[in-house]
């Protein structure tokens, strides 16, 4: 005669198997939104460092634009970054330098040039 005994295991917070061997990656399904996850027992969290976003799941969008970096022009806050509008005759990431082919005195050099 057989006996067969049939068991189901009820697993802790965090495990899963039939034997509750294996530990549930809770950062599978990108939690953190392309921030760094760190898996622990039954939890898992978030480092948003680089990338532009704060809060437990990296979702709340940090405005660049409060810290006014745009030198010379209007900021546009874009998810996790920023955009800077130049004003007219200036140029670069965040509007710093003069834009030489906007500037008169280029023009003027650069017209004086071609006439001698």
């Amino acid at each position: 005669m057989f006996v067969f005994q049939f068991y189901k295991c009820q697993c802790a917070p965090g495990y899963q198997g039939n034997k509750c061997e294996e530990d549930i990656d809770e950062c599978l399904g990108d939690p953190c939104n392309g921030g760094k996850c760190t898996n622990l027992l039954n939890a898992f969290q978030c480092d948003c460092e680089g990338t532009g976003f704060i809060g437990d799941t990296c979702n709340i969008n940090i405005n660049e634009c409060a810290t006014s970096p745009c030198e010379r022009g209007n900021c546009t806050d874009t998810p996790g970054s920023y955009q800077c509008d130049c004003d007219a005759g200036w140029c670069g990431t965040n509007c710093q330098r003069e834009d030489p082919c906007q500037s008169v005195r280029s023009l003027i050099i650069s017209s004086s040039m071609i006439m001698i």
